[in-house]
């Protein structure tokens, strides 16, 4: 059984990414998925105190990916939603781009883009 995680999310991607706008909701395109991501990142529970706001803009700036959710993380979706998305991302090595947390976790886990990935960083 999953437990509520939290995602925070900020960073800039290299290219317009359907898989980001089918997590958010945006059911408009047809991107192949038939998955558990629709919606995901706009998902919201009582554990964590505000209310969801993930966005996705693309601008003549950049596209910028922002988000702020919580949901019931039976499978690692989120984590695997990250693993999907960090080829995508603009980012120097090193960048901080938020943090995930469990429920029952006092601290958060740091994500950094670190080798054109994204590493998971225990914070003490």
């Amino acid at each position: 059984m999953g437990m509520y995680t939290e995602l925070q999310l900020n960073c800039e991607l290299k290219e317009s990414n359907y898989g980001v706008l089918y997590a958010l909701g945006n059911q408009d395109k047809n991107v192949g998925f038939e998955h558990v991501w629709c919606g995901m990142l706009q998902g919201c529970s009582a554990y964590f105190p505000y209310n969801s706001n993930s966005c996705y803009e693309e601008s003549e700036w950049g596209n910028f990916l922002s988000i702020r959710c919580n949901i019931k993380n039976y499978k690692n979706e989120l984590q695997e939603f990250l693993d999907y998305i960090h080829q995508s991302i603009r980012a120097f090595d090193g960048d901080f781009l938020g943090f995930i947390r469990y429920e029952e976790d006092q601290l958060p886990t740091i994500l950094i883009y670190r080798d054109d990935k994204i590493e998971y960083k225990e914070f003490k």
